[in-house]
């Protein structure tokens, strides 16, 4: 099948910005709403979304702790996971 390359190339460039406002914005999820010191730490210790748009998103079922997700990824560090991966250790030394 023969594409138009005019086409192919518009193809690519939209695809290439709507995956760059994807990754541009960052969710950080805490059972609260932090305020802007808090998320001012939040950034300095993550290099990686320190330039990017945030957005706290307010979970009342998170015990505590956060979640950060852009793109792709997912940084967890919530209780719940920090239990589960202690509760993992455990079992594991036995």
């Amino acid at each position: 099948m023969k594409v138009d390359p005019v086409l192919l190339q518009e193809f690519q460039k939209r695809l290439e910005e709507s995956q760059h406002k994807m990754t541009q914005k960052v969710f950080i999820t805490s059972a609260y709403k932090l305020d802007t010191a808090e998320i001012d730490r939040i950034l300095a210790v993550f290099p990686q979304i320190r330039d990017k748009e945030y957005e706290n998103i307010v979970d009342k079922n998170l015990l505590g702790g956060i979640i950060i997700r852009f793109g792709s990824k997912v940084i967890d560090l919530s209780i719940e996971e920090t239990l589960d991966s202690f509760l993992k250790h455990i079992y594991e030394i036995n």
